[in-house]
């Protein structure tokens, strides 16, 4: 899993120390940040000759729409243009 920083509290923190040592005790001090990583997915187009039938990429969760959400509301992944 990956662990992220708030960037601009990194450099106002990093503008005080004095030598490379006191940097990388100030980085491994940083507490997370408070982020959700985001799923991007697809809508996978499938006919059976009368019905056409939109399948998540990510989840495979399917819509039998015309208007396809911007998002999976299955899965909730944020849906690329095809």
């Amino acid at each position: 899993m990956s662990v992220y920083i708030n960037r601009a509290e990194l450099f106002n923190r990093l503008s005080t120390v004095r030598d490379l040592s006191e940097a990388f005790a100030v980085i491994q001090g940083m507490p997370d940040a408070d982020v959700v990583e985001r799923k991007r997915g697809r809508w996978d187009k499938h006919s059976s000759g009368v019905y056409v039938w939109h399948y998540c990429s990510e989840c495979g969760g399917q819509l039998i729409l015309h208007n396809l959400p911007k998002y999976c509301p299955n899965c909730g992944a944020k849906m690329e243009e095809s």
